[in-house]
């Protein structure tokens, strides 16, 4: 079983998701057939983190009801190896769902029972830890220290070395050092590139994308987006789908290909788990903005009203205030002032606490140009 487990590990990070899913289908059949329950829950929950990028309707509520359920089974002094792989398990749940804060506790239970240092679930842990304090409310006077701190001690690990500069990219970014951010992130690829690594190299256009967004070069953020859309699409892949869809939705948006744009944020709609609340309020903000440039005012409105209760269910600050900004950009377009400027306002109030340098000067300016004249 050992053998299927691992050979699926290493199919999914080769991005072979249908291959990958089946081996570990077959680990938990074969699990059951020997009657070993632990392994069993064990293959179970390797089965459902994987699942968690792979098949829409299962959520990150039941990720998380499956995972509990093996830990309380197993107990506290169960085997090592089915705790670690269910409280990574929580730890996918958590990314599902948004809550990073949680996925940092959840971290530091897989690493109580994935000691050695060569373990495929401390490691994947671990590569975990750096993303989830820059996605939650970590402030960045406190995040990049630490996210810098894991990749010093990350030498020798040249995976977790590249998971560990991706974080510290996205914190540069903040601070509109655009170029120190695509340094380390082309460093990045290339160690990615080098071990095989294909899914992650793949997904580091969540980092590249927002980046070029930024920097204003949006046609390079829709060709890297793009690309990664079709890659995760013909691999059979979807929870990673429907969030980078509203990147590319985005990208497509602010060069005006406005067609283009909406079938991107309905390739997210329809990829995207129930509980998922990235990708359930960008693809609204991104349909928001869209169906407003094209005169659609009350759709427009009616998508911008629901997004926010889907972001602010998890505790990411900057996504928080990214919603914000786009519908505060489809309120403008429909001519509610009033509902633009509360929004422009709630963004900057989040972009401050998270230390966003470059969002918060963005959205200063917006107020004042939204700003009622006396």
């Amino acid at each position: 079983m050992e053998l299927l487990l691992d050979l699926g590990a290493a199919l999914g990070d080769r991005g072979e998701m249908r291959e990958g899913d089946a081996r570990r289908k077959e680990a938990v059949a074969l699990a059951q057939s020997i009657g070993d329950r632990t392994l069993e829950l064990r293959a179970r929950c390797e089965h459902g983190a994987f699942r968690t990028v792979t098949t829409p309707d299962f959520t990150g509520e039941q990720a998380l009801e499956l995972a509990r359920g093996a830990i309380d089974e197993l107990g506290p002094d169960g085997d090592d190896q089915a705790l670690a792989s269910a409280w990574y398990l929580v730890l996918a749940a958590e990314n599902l769902r948004g809550h990073w804060q949680e996925a940092v506790m959840a971290v530091e239970h897989v690493l109580e029972h994935a000691r050695n240092p060569g373990d495929r679930w401390r490691n994947d842990a671990l590569e975990f830890l750096g993303p989830a304090i820059y996605w939650g409310p970590t402030p960045l006077a406190t995040g990049l220290p630490r996210v810098q701190a894991i990749l010093e001690g990350a030498r020798g690990d040249k995976c977790l070395q590249a998971w560990s500069m991706r974080p510290i990219a996205g914190f540069y970014v903040m601070q509109g050092r655009f170029d120190e951010a695509r340094e380390l992130l082309a460093e990045a690829r290339t160690i990615l590139e080098d071990l095989g690594r294909r899914i992650d190299v793949v997904t580091l256009a969540f980092w590249t994308g927002p980046l070029e967004l930024l920097a204003g070069n949006a046609a390079e953020a829709a060709r890297q987006t793009g690309e990664s859309c079709d890659f995760l699409e013909a691999a059979g892949e979807r929870g990673w789908l429907s969030t980078m869809a509203t990147i590319y939705a985005n990208a497509l948006y602010y060069q005006g290909l406005l067609d283009e744009a909406e079938t991107a944020a309905a390739r997210s709609r329809d990829a995207a788990t129930t509980d998922d609340p990235n990708a359930q309020a960008f693809w609204r903000t991104a349909m928001a903005k869209i169906l407003a440039r094209k005169g659609r005012h009350d759709e427009a409105e009616r998508l911008a009203d629901e997004a926010i209760p889907f972001i602010d269910r998890s505790d990411e600050l900057n996504n928080q205030g990214n919603a914000r900004m786009d519908v505060a950009e489809a309120y403008y377009l429909a001519g509610r002032h009033d509902k633009a400027v509360a929004a422009l306002q709630e963004a900057l109030e989040r972009y401050e606490q998270k230390g966003n340098v470059v969002m918060t000067e963005r959205t200063r300016v917006l107020l004042e140009e939204h700003a009622p004249r006396a």
